[in-house]
């Protein structure tokens, strides 16, 4: 099967990022971390394990920045990637196509989404970190996990996972609906963690994909809210303004909020 790879090593960063400065083709030539190979076609590692044949995959911001190598270790050093070898795409809709003899919640044929990575639910491991046993898979705390690794990636022709990394989708879902859940859960979770309330002035910072969701999820849930948002693009300015909010420019800045709003900074 054919996939695509992220090969984050210092042979592969270091002269990307240096040619990248000056030729921007860098990051897709031929010494790039991403590359496109053909495997042999694996077969499950383990009965809990099923294959999924990819339909549509999105490209998420954190992608680009690996392909980029944008790594900045002052930002977020929890958040860069654990191995120096990654399969991109998780935000993606398949098929499951095969499944291993101990597959509960899964059939072939589902639809599915990816859910999160590996974690000590699909490690077997006992007991489970704090954040594991809270249900917070995505911030698994046992760092390298035992056991087979993922294959494969949403830019990939298959993935083979763990069932428990995998959503099933509902039929009515159709698959240009579903590669939008993920980031979509994103903006719901955000939003439900403090969710405003009638009357109450929110500002979004970013109008990104995840701003713009943002904006329509407390749209939905609480309308009367009134929204603001910190953007930088004309598009973004555009499609935020056709969802119902203010507008602010990044050039103005956080001083732009205050005149808006009338608030403190």
């Amino acid at each position: 099967m054919w996939t695509s790879t992220l090969q984050l090593d210092l042979a592969h960063v270091i002269p990307t990022k240096i040619l990248g400065t000056f030729w921007r083709g860098a990051y897709f030539s031929s010494f790039s971390p991403l590359q496109v190979q053909n495997l042999p076609r694996q077969p499950l590692p383990a009965s809990n394990w099923v294959r999924v044949r990819n339909s549509l995959a999105g490209i998420c911001g954190s992608d680009l920045h690996l392909i980029f190598v944008e790594r900045d270790f002052s930002i977020a050093p929890a958040a860069l990637p654990s191995h120096s070898r990654i399969h991109p795409g998780h935000e993606v809709v398949g098929e499951v196509i095969e499944v291993g003899e101990d597959v509960q919640s899964l059939h072939v044929g589902d639809h599915v989404v990816l859910q999160h990575g590996p974690n000590c639910l699909t490690a077997g491991i006992q007991p489970l970190c704090r954040s594991c046993a809270s249900g917070n898979y995505g911030l698994c705390e046992s760092g390298a996990l035992p056991g087979p690794q993922p294959i494969g990636g949403g830019w990939s022709e298959e993935m083979l996972l763990h069932e428990h990394q995998l959503f099933r989708v509902p039929p009515e879902i159709s698959d240009t609906q579903a590669v939008l859940l993920e980031p979509s859960s994103v903006a719901v979770h955000a939003v439900l963690r403090h969710l405003p309330q009638a009357g109450d002035r929110v500002l979004i910072i970013g109008a990104g994909t995840i701003g713009q969701l943002i904006l329509q999820v407390i749209r939905a849930l609480t309308p009367d809210a009134e929204i603001s948002v910190l953007a930088r693009h004309a598009f973004q300015i555009e499609r935020a303004a056709s969802l119902g909010a203010r507008i602010i420019y990044a050039q103005d800045s956080y001083e732009g909020v205050q005149d808006a709003t009338g608030g403190q900074l």
